[in-house]
């Protein structure tokens, strides 16, 4: 294992729609960053585990709870997110640890665009953040197909949660391009890497290991 202590480790986020693969793909990305790097940081969002608010999200998608107006439920989103910064995102790059987040602040803009533009939702982290606000060095937007997506949630899942539709994910998908399309304007800083998420598993992995190369020793 090489040990990274000279270089500046990197905050890196996986986004898009759900069932993705995401989930599995910022796994494989952990145990790849971890190689190089020793200890790596690794969150989900809504952060259920951690956050009195990702809890209540989770319960809101579920249905649960009643859902309030989606610009309302982006807002507890952002509000779970400033808390994983403050706790989890800015200690473990303090520490010299890579920070791999499954969903980041790129998931509200896009959800938020079926009520709202992204400029809304952008300005909405500013202002909750405020000086904390940190955006991802790297985002990795697996891309797939909205009719690809429910195939999935329809094999792997019983009722759907709360944007678990067919209409409302293809709008989502295309907020997400847009987004990585412009994200440069609002986030310079920022990289947007999208990636082909209807392959192999193992083939969209090796693609993202070379994307992670340049946050490596």
């Amino acid at each position: 294992m090489i040990m990274a202590a000279d270089k500046i480790p990197p905050f890196i986020a996986f986004e898009g729609i759900d069932k993705c693969g995401k989930g599995t793909q910022s796994l494989k990305a952990v145990d790849f960053l971890r190689g190089v790097w020793g200890n790596v940081v690794f969150f989900r969002e809504p952060n259920e585990r951690d956050n009195h608010t990702g809890r209540l999200i989770r319960r809101i998608l579920q249905h649960e709870l009643p859902a309030p107006a989606n610009d309302a439920l982006q807002r507890l989103f952002v509000i779970d997110r400033a808390e994983d910064t403050v706790c989890t995102v800015l200690p473990g790059l303090e520490h010299g640890r890579p920070v791999v987040a499954d969903r980041f602040a790129l998931s509200t803009i896009a959800y938020g665009a079926l009520t709202g533009c992204a400029d809304l939702f952008i300005a909405m982290h500013r202002e909750v953040l405020g000086p904390w606000l940190r955006w991802p060095n790297l985002t990795v937007l697996m891309d797939i197909p909205a009719e690809v997506a429910m195939q999935r949630l329809a094999r792997e899942r019983g009722a759907p949660e709360l944007f678990e539709k067919l209409e409302s994910l293809a709008k989502i998908r295309q907020a997400y391009l847009d987004i990585a399309a412009s994200s440069r304007a609002w986030a310079p800083d920022m990289r947007v890497e999208v990636i082909n998420g209807d392959r192999p598993v193992d083939t969209v992995a090796a693609e993202i290991q070379m994307i992670l190369a340049p946050y490596t020793p």
